[in-house]
């Protein structure tokens, strides 16, 4: 049982870290654009990936404190 949980939290942490990839190949995409152009559509996407990330990063500080 404590096995499978510790596998879970390798799988979320490896999750977390391809997410935090992902957000950096966005931010290089995003700073490619002419932020003039497109400040909405830059605000929303980086908001929508900071809440993103904030949110699995609780979920896997709650699955970290469970596993201690």
């Amino acid at each position: 049982m404590l096995m499978d949980l510790k596998e879970r939290v390798d799988k979320l942490n490896d999750i977390c870290m391809d997410i935090n990839n992902q957000v950096d190949d966005m931010i290089i995409t995003l700073n490619a654009y002419n932020c003039d152009k497109s400040d909405t559509l830059y605000v929303i996407t980086v908001r929508s990936v900071d809440f993103i990330m904030h949110f699995f990063q609780q979920i896997y500080a709650i699955v970290i404190s469970i596993t201690k």
